[in-house]
């Protein structure tokens, strides 16, 4: 056994860390692969959509949801956000007259000027 280790074979407690990767190693790596499919994606990305959405369009269209944010913010804006309390209760009074015309579900229709 190492002096970093029990008998059991357990780090022990505050011991010297061991060498690991070295700093940088996944970063390389991930960049390496993103730069070759990105460069095999410039001369063959188009044909394959093409091909792989003509043929497999399940395939396809995982692959297009699957570039998709997981999440998205959306706002939720009332069309009548900016209308002053005057011009509400005035669109409540419409409503609550139109209401009123209404019998048996058939518009009563009123021959009288609007005010």
């Amino acid at each position: 056994m190492t002096e970093n280790r029990t008998e059991a074979g357990r780090f022990v407690a505050g011991g010297a860390p061991g060498p690991g990767r070295p700093r940088g190693a996944r970063s390389r790596l991930q960049e390496f692969t993103l730069q070759l499919i990105d460069e095999d994606f410039r001369l063959h990305g188009k044909d394959v959509l093409e091909r792989v959405r003509a043929k497999w369009p399940q395939v396809y269209l995982t692959a297009v949801v699957g570039l998709l944010p997981k999440q998205t913010q959306t706002e939720h804006v009332s069309p009548f956000a900016e209308l002053t309390d005057a011009e509400i209760e005035m669109l409540e009074q419409m409503l609550a007259e139109s209401k009123a015309k209404l019998v048996n579900g058939s518009a009563i229709i009123d021959e009288t000027p609007a005010k």
